[in-house]
Order: C-alpha cells, then structure tokens, then sequence
C-alpha cells in the first residue's frame, strides 16, 4: 500500500535537498532574466514561513505561476536549460497524469510508488502549479471547476490503477476499490488525448478574460485552491535556506484556509512527503 510519508536516511534527504536548492536557482535566474512572475506555494510556503528554508522532511519544492508564465517558463526551460533540465507534463509525456509540470534534473530518477506503472520519464524534480482564470460569476465559477476537476480525475484514473489517498481506515479502502474499477472502465471507455483535452479546455475556459480569482482546480478536494490576484501580487521576498524567494503578499491567509493551523509541526503520521521508489542522483551534482 502507498504511503504519504517515509523517512530518509539523513544523509540522502540532506543530498536530495541541496540538489533540488540548486534546481531552485537555476529556476529563479531563469525567471529574472525574462521578467517572469512567480511564487512559491503549499509546503514549501510553509517551509519559508516556519522554517526559514525547507521543510526538513521535505523532497520537492512546490513553485506557481499564472498561466502566461507557466506556458513561457516551460518553453524557456527547454530553450535555454535543456542541457540541464526536461520539462515533465501531460503535452510532452500524454500518460504523465497530473496538471502540474514537473522541472527535471536530467540523469536522475525519482519516481514515487503512486506512479510506479506511468509511462512516464520520472526525476528529480520542481513542481511546477498552474493557476488559471477562474470566472468572476460563482455559479459559473463552480462550474468551470467542476468540469476541470472531474475531467481531470478520470484522466488520473485511467493512468494509475491505485492511487495515493489522503484518508484512513475503511473508507481508505473502499475508495482504493472503488479507484480499482474505475480505472479498467475510463480505460475502455477514453482515450488519453481527449481526457487531456477535456481538462485544459475547461481549466482555460476563461483564458482571454481579465477576472478578479485565479484557481488551481486539481487538487485533491475541489474548490480549495482559488485566491484573487491582489492576494498573490504583488509578491514579497522571504528567506529560503540562505536566498529569498516571492510569496504571495496574502501568503498567510492562503495556508490558513487551506492547512488550519499551519506553523505547528505535524506529528510523522500527519507528515507527507513523496517516498520514491527508485531515486537516482545521477552522475550529476546540480
């Protein structure tokens, strides 16, 4: 059974963390030089905020940006970085099954026991979140990430048999075999390229619109992981492990509602980090 939370030994995580610090400032520069906004989000928020750097348990770093930046890092990553890096999403790798991009550190491997059968080029890596127009009325608000949420989840379904759930006990497994079933029938019934285009279309409805939210609507639960724009820019820098980074000037807000109580310490078993079952540094020390 998957789990959310493994400890490392000591010496791999403290290597795996300075290698994807490195990854960060490669990111960074990258940004800088193209004038490209962007924000770090979820644990490694939490990381800057109460921590002053990383998460001491954590293996990834979590980095947003609004959709014209994301479509422009991506492509600059492959331009400029691609000696280095290779940019891991759904429109490069079609069975990859999430709608974040990943930034990989070419000749390395990381790839987590809920992806173990996707045909997909897995390594070290940044993640990297998309936040796209959400519409200003509610109802078609809810909608809109509705649609791009369920498409979404069928599209994971189809490519991964037993995916990680973020619940215990009895329900834990009946939504394992629910999952189970679910994943033979979208087999059959779609193919990766129409469940792909289904989900962007939706989470791109409102592309060409100027609307006051922004959303990231693929989260585990729907209808979390939406803020205003004025609530993200402009961005303040933090320090993160010896640089400063940009977090979003409402940064505390945003985790509060998301995470509760989010500056104490997690007990291990309330801890989640990305267990990989092949990891690989490489020949390469970034």
């Amino acid at each position: 059974m998957a789990t959310t939370y493994r400890e490392y030994d000591p010496e791999t995580l403290a290597h795996l963390q300075d290698v994807l610090r490195g990854m960060l400032d490669d990111f960074a520069a990258l940004c800088a030089r193209h004038g490209l906004r962007w924000w770090v989000d979820y644990g490694a928020a939490i990381g800057a905020l109460r921590h002053k750097g990383m998460i001491p348990w954590d293996d990834d770093i979590d980095i947003c940006l609004l959709r014209e930046d994301y479509d422009a890092v991506l492509k600059l990553v492959e331009s400029e970085l691609g000696d280095k890096y290779y940019v891991l999403d759904a429109e490069r790798y079609p069975a990859y099954p999430l709608m974040t991009a990943r930034i990989c550190l070419k000749g390395t491997k990381f790839r987590e026991e809920s992806m173990r059968g996707v045909d997909a080029p897995f390594g070290i890596f940044l993640d990297i979140y998309c936040f796209d127009n959400l519409a200003d009325d509610p109802r078609e608000a809810r909608r809109q990430w509705r649609h791009a949420w369920f498409w979404n989840k069928l599209k994971i379904m189809r490519e991964i048999r037993s995916p990680v759930i973020y619940v215990k006990g009895p329900q834990r497994l009946f939504i394992r075999s629910v999952c189970f079933l679910f994943h033979y029938a979208v087999l059959i019934l779609f193919s990766r390229d129409y469940l792909n285009r289904k989900t962007s279309q939706w989470a791109r409805l409102h592309q060409n619109e100027s609307t006051v939210n922004v959303f990231y609507p693929f989260y585990t639960i729907p209808f979390r992981h939406s803020m205003r724009r004025d609530a993200i820019f402009p961005t303040r820098l933090v320090p993160f492990d010896g640089r400063n980074v940009p977090l979003a000037n409402c940064a505390e807000v945003l985790l509060q509602k998301a995470y509760g109580d989010y500056m104490t310490i997690p007990s291990p078993e309330n801890r989640h980090n990305h267990p990989p079952i092949e990891l690989d540094f490489g020949l390469r020390d970034a």
